[in-house]
């Protein structure tokens, strides 16, 4: 195939295509002769054969044209041998004709070579313009590389350095190159090899100069040699030592060979610095891991330990050694219970989704001792989702959780000891309260009596207000005080807490000055428990009365600003060491001040009000200038949206009105006869029990409309017979009050359950029951859950 195209045998073929054209034409003319016998006869002639050699002497030059002439003449002399034609050949047409066609083959053979000629002229004229084609194209195609290359050398954020020869001689460095090193040009090129480490000021990375260029990578590289990720350190001008990062390779021609260098090289001086800070903050987080008294356990994404500090190994039992590429369940450290637990975290660490993860579980030590672990999980996640590694440190709360248990204890033994105190104080206090209320009745006209009946009840109250704060703090202090919260009106909470306060306030001489301004009494409406507010503001006016210097003034004030009403509570005593203001409102806690302790007092009073405000949202404050200087208290509460509050009516009646049968069961004769002898002269009809089995057959007898039962009965539980009337004919339409020194809110629930209507402490306050008894139609119990009435 490559014979056939190449040009000796296509120019065989042209050549030998004009022979066969001359024979063809020389054919032609012979073959076309006796269609002509009729114009021109039957002689031989040559007139037809003139145009066929003149067309194969100027198609194929002389020799194709004496061809065809030749033909002409030998086709003649076979015709007339065949009879075709007549005459002879040997004639002076034949002369003629044959000098003619010499002529014609001659003439064509110069026309024939001036072609040739032309053509050869117009090859070489297209070969040049071809050839200077591919040289402008070439010198274009250099100019471009030639641009791109200076671009490179000016932009590229890289040094780079390109040397010719074996003598590695400088010829080019880029702008960035120069900009780092800090030098110009000509101090760093058309330099042979041995003079680059003077001129660039090379240097190992440990800090000693480089003397022998031959050492260098752009040497090694016009030698041929490859170098990758070498680190040096040049000297700048300045004197700093630069980092860099070099790699180096030859430059070689079409045919292989090596005909010089080239070197990329870096500054990594701010690698080197991340480099440092994190192989600092490596080191530094080493110490942390190795000094920390957690212990340090490291995963990997399939929970195989890659990382066991020596408190894990203090901690646990195993030494490093022992867990290092084991799965936990390997080592059976989670305590069987929690194994689930312990699946759930492993799923959402392994997510990756949430990179910190807190679990608390118990786990097992070599030894098989059980503790309690809390699991700080830091994950760091895959690109892609998922975990990469974890972190976690473990935190031993064994002691911990037997000490939150022992407190638990504590603080349930010592909630059992207060009800059980208030109780038990109750009970006889029951008896004072109403013992005394029936004297002050009697003893209308003897003043004397009169008088030392209000101090008896006066003081059974104060003993019974001790008595709740030191339950209510109790409850304050963990957060279990519940709220009953409605929309307030702060100005009725006051108004019955200065009605509370007043006897208080009267007996200390103090006047009382309210400045409560209409439009700021509509706006003051909070969300709050009227009860416990009332208690806050009612314990803030006793304060002030009861650590009076003489006769004074109490101002209270009201004002609503940003959202919150703001309560004023200020008299002229005998004032607060300025160093006592912040630690006041702690419990059992009492101003450093003779006078103060003079005064006696649990210290509960204001951490009560404290913790009550701050239930609500609020905050209280105080503020004094010192001793002898008055005190003032703010309360601030949330307000709350603007709900049109009705104040209730003021005062309570002194008898129902109506006359009801009352069945009294108490185990303290004292608690229950003074309670049944106060009610009869109230004019209602009363009768006692003082256990729970006399107590149901007094019931059954009488039929009575109220029952005020005592809890704690000695043969049968208040709540047992509070169901057994419940069940009895008639039982719904009773109405039934609980009677307890039982104060508690689980003593209150478990009332509503047994079916009681109402719960009141003891020494019960007599206002309240006889609401009770007033608000009692006679066969028809109030609709409704519950009443519980805080005294």
């Amino acid at each position: 195939m490559k014979t056939l195209t190449s040009p000796a045998f296509l120019r065989y073929l042209a050549g030998l295509k004009r022979w066969l054209v001359a024979a063809g034409l020389g054919l032609a003319a012979l073959a076309m002769r006796p269609w002509f016998s009729a114009s021109l006869g039957t002689d031989v002639t040559f007139v037809i054969a003139y145009p066929a050699v003149v067309a194969a002497a100027w198609y194929g030059g002389a020799g194709p044209g004496l061809l065809t002439a030749a033909l002409v003449l030998v086709g003649s002399l076979g015709f007339v041998a065949a009879g075709v034609l007549t005459g002879t050949v040997l004639t002076g047409r034949a002369l003629v004709f044959g000098i003619g066609a010499l002529a014609i083959a001659a003439m064509g053979g110069q026309m024939q070579r001036a072609r040739a000629s032309l053509r050869l002229r117009a090859e070489h004229a297209e070969e040049r313009a071809r050839l200077a084609a591919e040289r402008e194209a070439a010198l274009a195609e250099t100019r471009r590389t030639a641009s791109l290359l200076q671009s490179m050398m000016d932009y590229v954020p890289e040094g780079i350095t390109v040397a010719w020869g074996r003598e590695a001689n400088i010829a080019l460095v880029s702008r960035h190159g120069l900009s780092v090193i800090q030098k110009d040009e000509t101090q760093v090129t058309r330099l042979p090899a041995s003079q680059h480490p003077q001129a660039w000021e090379v240097y190992t990375v440990d800090g000693k100069q480089l003397v022998n260029g031959a050492d260098l990578p752009l040497t090694r590289a016009c030698r041929g040699e490859v170098t990758k990720n070498a680190e040096y350190l040049i000297r700048a001008t300045d004197g700093s030592f630069i980092p860099i990062l070099c790699d180096a390779g030859p430059i070689r021609d079409q045919s292989g060979a090596v005909t010089g260098g080239i070197i990329a090289w870096r500054d990594i001086s701010e690698r080197k610095k991340a480099e440092s800070a994190l192989h600092e903050a490596l080191e530094q987080l080493e110490v942390l891991l190795v000094q920390t008294p957690l212990a340090v356990v490291c995963w990997d994404e399939t929970f195989r330990i890659t990382r066991w500090t020596g408190q894990a190994q203090a901690l646990f039992g195993w030494s490093a050694h022992e867990v290092i590429g084991r799965r936990m369940e390997e080592l059976g450290i989670v305590y069987p219970d929690d194994a689930a637990a312990v699946a759930e975290t492993a799923a959402r660490l392994s997510s990756g989704a949430e990179p910190y993860v807190v679990s608390r579980n118990r786990n097992l030590t070599k030894s098989g001792s059980v503790i309690t672990c809390v699991w700080y999980n830091s994950v760091l996640p895959k690109p892609a989702g998922g975990m990469q590694a974890t972190l976690s440190l473990v935190l031993d709360v064994t002691e911990q959780e037997r000490t939150q248990r022992e407190l638990a204890t504590a603080n349930a033994t010592k909630d059992t000891f207060l009800a059980t105190l208030a109780h038990e104080l109750r009970n006889p206090l029951a008896p004072l309260r109403t013992t005394a209320l029936m004297l002050r009745g009697k003893a209308a006209e003897d003043a004397s009596l009169f008088a030392m009946s209000g101090i008896v009840e006066r003081q059974v109250n104060h003993i019974a207000r001790m008595l709740d704060d030191l339950l209510d703090v109790s409850r304050v202090a963990i957060r279990r005080l519940e709220l009953q919260r409605e929309p307030t009106l702060l100005a009725n909470v006051l108004s019955v807490a200065i009605e509370q306060a007043r006897p208080a306030l009267d007996a200390a001489q103090q006047e009382l000055v309210v400045d409560m301004p209409t439009d700021q009494v509509d706006a003051a409406v909070v969300s709050g428990d009227k009860a416990r507010l009332v208690q806050v503001f009612a314990n803030l006016l006793q304060n002030a009365a009861k650590y009076s210097s003489g006769p004074g003034q109490v101002h209270v004030g009201l004002r609503v600003e940003g959202g919150s009403a703001h309560v004023h509570v200020r008299d002229s005593g005998i004032g607060i060491d300025p160093q006592s203001l912040t630690s006041i409102f702690g419990l059992f806690v009492q101003a450093a001040s003779e006078q103060r302790s003079q005064r006696g007092g649990l210290g509960i009073g204001l951490a009560l009000v404290k913790g009550i405000v701050e239930l609500h949202g609020g905050c209280v404050t105080a503020c004094s200038e010192g001793p002898g200087s008055g005190s003032a208290f703010r309360v601030s509460l949330p307000v709350a949206e603007h709900i049109s509050v009705v104040a209730p009516p003021l005062g309570l009646p002194s008898a129902t009105g109506s006359t009801l049968a009352i069945l009294v069961i108490d185990d303290n004769r004292d608690a229950a006869d003074s309670l049944a002898a106060l009610l009869r002269t109230l004019g209602h009809t009363a009768n006692v029990s003082y256990d729970g089995k006399t107590a149901l057959n007094v019931y059954e007898t009488l039929s009575p409309n109220v029952v005020l039962l005592d809890i704690g009965l000695p043969d049968v539980s208040g709540y047992d017979i509070a169901q057994h009337i419940r069940q009895a004919a008639g039982g719904d339409n009773v109405l039934l009050i609980a009677i307890t020194g039982w104060a508690q809110a689980d003593a209150k629930s478990a009332a509503a359950a047994a079916g009681f209507d109402h719960h009141l402490a003891k020494p019960v306050d007599i206002h309240a029951l006889l609401h009770l008894l007033s608000s009692y139609h006679r066969g028809k119990r109030s609709d409704g859950a519950v009443e519980t009435l805080l005294q």
